[in-house]
């Protein structure tokens, strides 16, 4: 997947694992991610219109997206 493309239907563990792991989420940047997903495949992967929903710009709900992908990646 390229930086910022996103793929209506995309399950939640492939951006954040806790959630495969039925984990709680426990930082603030865990829950972000989950809603931003939660989200864009409410609205079948169209950016716009979960922005839109969350209140935020779609330049944020890209940066939220690549930074809750950094959250799955292990440190180093």
């Amino acid at each position: 997947m390229l930086a910022g493309q996103v793929v209506p239907g995309l399950p939640v563990a492939t951006v954040l694992p806790i959630a495969q792991a039925g984990a709680q989420p426990t930082r603030l940047a865990e829950v972000e991610a989950l809603a931003i997903v939660a989200a864009v495949n409410a609205h079948h992967g169209n950016i716009s219109a979960a922005a839109k929903a969350l209140g935020i710009s779609r330049n944020t709900v890209y940066r939220k997206m690549e930074e809750a992908r950094g959250l799955s990646q292990p440190p180093g």
